[in-house]
């Protein structure tokens, strides 16, 4: 992988990108903590005292649709929405062939965490049975790993976001 130096490729970014970085960047921060209370919960951390006793279980389950609806919206290619491989590639262009990769991993699931989003993860969908297909089918062995690959990158890019100064600034702001 071709790293910048500080100052000497780091792209030019417009505004527009800074203000994307911005929404993806909090998008993202989020997304992580989903992450890592997910993982902690399933491990058996302690859950909060509830009226209904739920346990680590039920709770991990939960972060787990909003994990997913969250990562449906950094990857969803609607031109209004984030679309997070555009951005990355205007970000992190040494960095292309790496985004390529987990774009093409993520690639052949879209629809199904579109549909997911749709009718789990953000607008509940009426019909259980649709919710359930709409679950079974984001708990498969292949968008779990290309979800973890998604993950890798999402972690190693943000390592990288000092190494350009715009992102170092508009950070500070």
């Amino acid at each position: 992988m071709c790293e910048p130096s500080a100052n000497s490729n780091a792209p030019q970014l417009t505004n527009r990108d800074l203000q994307e970085f911005r929404v993806y960047r909090v998008r993202l921060e989020q997304f992580l903590h989903l992450i890592l209370l997910h993982t902690k919960v399933k491990e058996g951390a302690e859950v909060p005292e509830n009226v209904m006793r739920h346990g680590s279980k039920e709770f991990a389950s939960t972060l787990q649709v909003a994990t997913l609806g969250w990562l449906a919206s950094l990857v969803d290619q609607n031109p209004s929405a984030m679309n997070v491989f555009k951005l990355w590639s205007r970000l992190f262009p040494w960095r292309q062939t790496e985004i390529e990769a987990v774009r093409t991993a993520i690639q052949p699931h879209l629809d199904t965490l579109k549909t997911f989003r749709d009718e789990v993860a953000f607008h509940a969908n009426k019909s259980f049975a649709r919710q359930v297909r709409a679950y079974e089918a984001v708990t498969t062995p292949e968008l779990s790993q290309a979800t973890d690959q998604f993950l890798q990158l999402c972690i190693s890019l943000v390592r990288e976001e000092d190494s350009i100064p715009a992102l170092r600034r508009e950070m500070a702001k």
